[in-house]
Parts: C-alpha cells; structure tokens; sequence
C-alpha cells in the first residue's frame, strides 16, 4: 500500500548510506510503500552496522517499508546517483548516533538530531521470473527495451538474451522461456522484426524475430520483450 514519501531520518541518516552516482541521476529519490511480510520472515541473530558514525548492533524485528527509486518532477534534481531498491526493517538497535548536524535534502535545509535507530534498510533485487538456462528471464512491459526491463530489476543486460532465446538461440529456448514466465503458444520465426531486433518476445502467442540481430536498445510498442539480466 502506497505511502507519502518517508522521511525517517534516523533509520536513513544512519544505516542506508551513501548511493554510488551512475546514469541516471534523476531517479536518486526514494519513495517508500508500508508493507506486510506475507511470509513473516523472522532474522536470527544480531546484525552490526558501521558507517561514518559508528558500529550499530540491531536485532531485526519485522518487515516495515519498501523503498523504491524514483525520479522526480522530470528528474529536476541532478546531484544524486541513481538509488536501488530497499526493504528497511523495524529494529530495535544500540551503539553510536549520528551528531545533530545540518542537511541540504533539496526539500529544505535543516539541522536534524538523530533520537534513535529503529530501522535497517537492505538492497533488494526482484527475483528472476525464470531461470532456465542458468539464467535470469524477465518479461517487460509492452513496448520496453530489454536494456529498461533490466535497469527497472536493478539488473544490467545479459548476451543470453540474443545467444539463449533470441536470433542466434533457438525456437525451443524461445518457448520454454516464454511458457516458464507464464506466455501460452507455440514460437514461430517472422523474420524480419519491424520493431528492429526483439529477438524472443510475447506478441500474439509467442515470436522470434531472427533479422535484425537481437539487441539490448530495441522495442515495438506491441511486443514484450524477454530479457535475460544479471
């Protein structure tokens, strides 16, 4: 369930850290969704953080908060890298606080004084929607390129894409692929792609283009394309 977006500067300040700059830059915001642990995971242990503050000792309680990277008011904020995904923890924690200490969020400038830790936030991937082959297949949206469907997954593009499933893999890669994410049909080669080199992709039942060669940048806004990523 969506949320406003979270300021929680203790949890943030503390244990999330620094985000290294890449491409980009705009989505270096992070958006946080209250969420339920269906699967009540329950960590074992006490878990040490250190950064520029100290070492923090925490025992993890529950699942709070899914973060996720996004751009905002058309990237207008240029002086981030781009962030990743996180689910924060509710935690109860000992050791050092950060010093009360000005920051410049672009929503103000203000001086925070950290009260207490009682988050943990963890870099998450999105889990592989298949695996076949040894490696990791998602099915983008209509009309994404492979080089997005990855990027969106915190992943970057794999050549299996094109070597496994696309135009120098196989129609029976293609397919088994394509039924594993969940696309029903037989794979037929059409040739030459108009959309330019989609290689494996759901379109009506399942296609296979085998000219252009498949490439990372390519789409067809009526073909979702499968990627493979890592």
């Amino acid at each position: 369930m969506a949320s406003r977006l979270l300021v929680v500067a203790s949890a943030l300040a503390v244990l999330v850290g620094g985000l290294c700059p890449v491409a980009h830059a705009e989505r270096d915001h992070l958006v946080g969704y209250k969420v339920k642990d269906i699967d009540k995971i329950q960590p074992a242990g006490t878990q040490t953080l250190t950064n520029a503050f100290g070492s923090t000792s925490c025992t993890l309680k529950k699942v709070k908060f899914l973060l996720a990277p996004s751009e905002k008011n058309v990237g207008d904020d240029p002086r981030g890298g781009k962030a990743a995904k996180y689910v924060c923890w509710k935690a109860k924690c000992d050791g050092a606080l950060p010093p009360p200490q000005p920051m410049n969020d672009q929503f103000a400038v203000h001086t925070l004084e950290t009260k207490k830790t009682q988050l943990v936030c963890a870099p998450a991937l999105a889990e592989c929607e298949s695996v076949l082959g040894g490696f990791c297949w998602f099915l983008g949206p209509l009309g994404q390129d492979c080089d997005t469907v990855c990027d969106d997954n915190d992943r970057t593009y794999d050549a299996a894409t094109d070597t496994y499933a696309g135009s120098t893999g196989s129609n029976a890669n293609c397919q088994a692929v394509l039924n594993d994410v969940g696309v029903a049909g037989a794979v037929a080669d059409i040739g030459v792609c108009a959309g330019g080199g989609l290689g494996c992709y759901a379109g009506p039942g399942g296609t296979r283009c085998l000219t252009p060669p498949t490439v990372s940048g390519d789409s067809d806004p009526g073909a979702a394309r499968l990627c493979a990523c890592q």
